[in-house]
């Protein structure tokens, strides 16, 4: 399926939204599919799903590319997922190919990509970028269920250290426990994306826990610039699972999946890279980004 199914010139929207694993990103694509009348192209740069990203996305599934970097495969990937081609069974698991065939609208969405984050703004300026965030505790007391604690040291901690500059057994060696592994991860992603975007698209970032809290507010800034977004519609698509039912409640819950030493370890690595979007003890942000 590598040729497009769609007619590129007829796309009027092409929305990327990435945030890391685990924020939240699956519900806040339903939102924004429903209210902008579009249709989502899902994680494309899986390596193990698509034989197109495959040779050029890292095994580990993060590459980091600076905003300045010159990239001309993966340039050449994104330039034709953004116009519906490379597509696959897994990218198009929650759409048709009727429905695409008959949009005017994408939004795609990707958990690997918040390391590039910078460079895909910068090499694609008409395509809207949206950033997602999560309390790093929540984050990772979600991928501990979800049981990426048993992925491999050399997948997690390396590449994300690779991405951040420092040396990787020195800020997590292989006998520290996976919620320090997964902490990096979050860091990577995170650190890179906030420093990296332009702080007009920091200004739009949707923040987990007000989509909880405040759907129409964190909607209406991620949807700013379309006004045919119908906010009704995109607030009725969110089913509200348990693990959004509030921002306290993925407090306590995290509170219980992570003890606390490694809670206050959390805490030092954050600190120890000028990550300030959180505070581990606090449940909702601590500051609005790109202000």
């Amino acid at each position: 399926m590598g040729e497009s199914v769609l007619r590129p010139a007829a796309l009027s929207d092409v929305l990327f939204l990435v945030g890391s694993g685990r924020s939240g990103t699956t519900a806040l694509m339903e939102a924004l599919i429903a209210g902008l009348g579009a249709q989502p192209i899902f994680e494309p740069l899986h390596p193990r799903m698509s034989p197109v990203a495959n040779p050029i996305v890292p095994v580990h599934g993060y590459p980091r590319i600076s905003p300045t970097e010159d990239a001309p495969a993966m340039r050449a990937l994104m330039g034709g997922l953004f116009e519906g081609r490379h597509l696959s069974k897994w990218t198009t698991a929650q759409t048709s190919f009727r429905d695409l065939r008959q949009t005017k609208r994408l939004v795609v969405k990707e958990v690997r990509a918040a390391r590039m984050l910078g460079w895909v703004e910068n090499q694609f300026p008409d395509v809207a970028v949206r950033y997602m965030v999560r309390h790093p505790a929540a984050v990772v007391s979600s991928m501990l269920k979800a049981d990426w604690g048993s992925w491999p040291w050399a997948h997690v901690v390396p590449p994300a250290a690779a991405a951040l500059g420092v040396d990787a057994d020195d800020v997590a060696p292989r006998s520290s426990p996976p919620s320090r592994w997964l902490t990096l991860l979050w860091i990577a992603d995170n650190a890179l994306a906030t420093r990296e975007l332009a702080d007009e698209t920091l200004r739009t970032t949707v923040y987990y826990e007000e989509l909880v809290t405040e759907p129409e507010r964190a909607l209406a800034a991620a949807a700013a610039a379309y006004p045919h977004f119908d906010l009704g519609r995109a607030v009725r698509s969110l089913d509200r699972p348990s693990q959004m039912a509030s921002p306290e409640y993925g407090h306590k819950k995290r509170d219980h999946r992570i003890p606390a030493p490694e809670r206050r370890d959390m805490s030092s690595m954050l600190r120890d890279f000028g990550v300030d979007i959180y505070a581990m003890e606090e449940p909702l942000p601590t500051r609005r980004l790109g202000l």
